[in-house]
């Protein structure tokens, strides 16, 4: 997704067939289990899951085609030295329509996804 971008229920013209919407990011959502990566926008996408609009379908459309970019072609290499990491971020009063905040941490150990939370 991009950088800072901010979408609102109100933003773009409404889509006719909500359908195709619904369908690719309730994929995203079963992809993001295997691909945190992705976890966030999928996330902020399924925020307009009951009434999508085109500027949130052109939002879908850069997060599948940056995933498409980012895994044609990607190799999996054994890790011998592992690792633990984790990471945090915390948005305050980022959602402009409500001005929730959002809170995001995940483990890693070596480069395995152990555990991750998100909360709006």
């Amino acid at each position: 997704m991009k950088v800072n971008l901010k979408l609102q229920h109100y933003d773009g013209a409404p889509l006719s067939q909500p359908t195709m919407y619904q369908e690719i990011v309730g994929s995203l959502v079963y992809l993001s289990a295997t691909h945190p990566d992705i976890a966030y926008a999928v996330y902020i996408l399924s925020l307009f899951v009951g009434a999508p609009n085109s500027t949130h379908y052109a939002a879908l459309v850069w997060v599948l085609l940056t995933f498409i970019a980012l895994y044609s072609g990607h190799c999996f290499f054994h890790q011998t030295l592992l690792s633990l990491r984790a990471y945090s971020d915390a948005r305050w009063a980022d959602d402009p329509d409500t001005r929730r905040s959002t809170t995001t941490f995940c483990s890693f150990s070596g480069s395995f996804l152990i555990s991750w939370h998100n909360k709006h």
